[in-house]
């Protein structure tokens, strides 16, 4: 069976395209209506309370739960639509995810971005970001890095993201991922016309730099 690039990037950006649409639900009706919820609960809370009756600590637990779900709902919607739509989105969604990395896998993950980069176009920084997905997964799971830095930097004419980790290097590291992580950033690379260069760094380690026209 034949692997087809382009239609697998395009099933990739109807998912993607679905995965906004259900974020931006779950934030405009359901985090609303657990908001008022929550207020709802919490001044239910503080009458039974002046009241002195014991129904106030279940009212109390209500409120705890109801404030739980809002933060699940959140967590949903920054996985579902990790890019915001303003100038300053991409940075936003990077540093998030570099927290992330230290959180979930335990490794050292560093963002910068001085100054910071503004990308008006929503399609040129989302497939940074997924760029940035894959080069840490990647990074993670097949290099086993412990370190990685990701830098975000612009000038005149060029947006260039770069993406340097300490792992096992890029001919053990993508190679034993059958080079299909590598096709899809490549793809993803041609959609926006950037650049894409992927190889072992000096030091150990594999570095991936792409760059795009600023548009």
């Amino acid at each position: 069976m034949s692997f087809d690039l382009s239609q697998t990037l395009q099933v990739l950006e109807i998912i993607e395209r679905e995965q906004r649409r259900i974020g931006q639900d779950l934030h405009d009706s359901l985090g609303q209506i657990l908001t008022g919820i929550e207020f709802i609960s919490k001044t239910l809370e503080q009458k039974l309370c002046v009241k002195s009756l014991a129904e106030a600590e279940q009212a109390a637990e209500i409120t705890t739960l109801v404030r739980e779900a809002i933060n699940l709902t959140r967590s949903l919607v920054k996985t579902l639509n990790p890019i915001r739509l303003q100038e300053n989105g991409l940075i936003f969604a990077l540093e998030e995810l570099s927290f992330n990395m230290k959180k979930i896998f335990g490794v050292t993950c560093h963002f910068n971005c001085n100054p910071p980069v503004k990308i008006k176009n929503d399609m040129i920084a989302r497939n940074l970001y997924r760029i940035v997905q894959e080069a840490l997964s990647n990074a993670i799971r097949h290099g086993r890095a412990n370190n990685i830095r990701i830098h975000l930097a612009a000038s005149d004419q060029k947006i260039t993201l770069n993406i340097q980790d300490d792992g096992s290097g890029f001919s053990s590291n993508f190679k034993s991922n059958s080079g299909q992580g590598l096709r899809i950033m490549k793809y993803r690379a041609e959609t926006i016309g950037a650049s894409l260069d992927i190889h072992d760094a000096p030091t150990g380690g594999t570095i991936v730099t792409c760059s795009v026209d600023q548009i």
